[in-house]
């Protein structure tokens, strides 16, 4: 079982096949959250919020960020303890994995002040 933290954050419907992509369908977790996912685009949106993060129940580990759960299940080598999951996608709500990325809290900060000046520019 990947390691993860329960990071503080704040927390839509296709059938498990269609979301599977780089999931695997026998994958129990997927098949539980897909109900609540939509598509946005690429984007996999929990609870038709994409602005927002979503918050999922996971049995092992209680309440935790669902990009964050998206992302140790489907890398169970990576510790996630103490760094951060980035939605490439700009979208909190989402969690195809392969919008997400794992990165050291200092990177993820220069990340976003990269995006922030890019749009002003």
């Amino acid at each position: 079982m990947p390691q993860i933290s329960r990071s503080t954050a704040k927390a839509t419907r296709h059938t498990p096949s269609k979301l599977a992509g780089s999931v695997a369908q026998s994958d129990t977790w997927m098949h539980k959250l897909a109900g609540r996912v939509q598509r946005m685009g690429d984007c996999w949106i929990v609870d038709g919020k994409p602005d927002e993060y979503v918050r999922v129940f996971h049995r092992h580990y209680g309440q935790v960020a669902a990009h964050r759960l998206t992302y140790a299940e489907t890398h169970p080598d990576d510790d996630i303890t103490g760094h951060h999951v980035h939605h490439t996608c700009e979208r909190p709500g989402c969690i195809n994995p392969a919008h997400l990325m794992l990165l050291s809290a200092e990177d993820h900060g220069q990340t976003h002040q990269i995006l922030r000046e890019h749009r002003k520019a």
